[in-house]
């Protein structure tokens, strides 16, 4: 009787070891890689120039994945212009790679004025997306530069 206890029990213990080790090797594999971002025409209006943010999501681990929250900063030219906050997300299935478009709004005040002062300074448009997605499992960080020229 003890034998099978300590069976029973050696293997639930193996059993919580692999589930553990997936899910941290889940967290720290999981690759979200900003590819690219664009004025959404259709959308912006005279207030407000809408951008899409194209993320692509990578969960090669073996584990889902469920991303609770999304938020990050937009900085041009070393200035925070917005910020980008999206809860209740999405789940991540096991070895999957997808892209998702992220809709942001930005003030056409904020634009005026980041392009008057990259204007100034050269003609250069550094822009930056700095932020964190909040996973049940952890938080991964998110940072995307891109340089334009004006």
């Amino acid at each position: 009787m003890n034998n099978k206890l300590i069976i029973g029990l050696g293997a639930l213990a193996a059993a919580a070891i692999y589930f553990f080790k997936g899910k941290k090797e889940a967290i720290e594999n999981i690759r979200l890689t900003p590819m690219d971002i664009a004025i959404n025409k259709q959308k912006s209006t005279f207030m407000e120039l809408y951008f899409n943010f194209k993320l692509k999501i990578a969960n090669p681990s073996n584990f889902a994945v469920k991303i609770n929250k999304i938020e990050f900063d937009i900085i041009i030219n070393g200035r925070k212009i917005s910020e980008f906050n999206k809860d209740n997300f999405t789940t991540i299935a096991p070895k999957d790679t997808g892209v998702i478009t992220l809709e942001i709004a930005i003030g056409n005040l904020q634009v005026i004025d980041a392009v008057l002062n990259a204007i100034a300074e050269g003609g250069k448009i550094n822009i930056q997306l700095q932020g964190m997605a909040e996973t049940d499992l952890g938080a991964v960080y998110i940072d995307y530069k891109k340089q334009l020229n004006v």
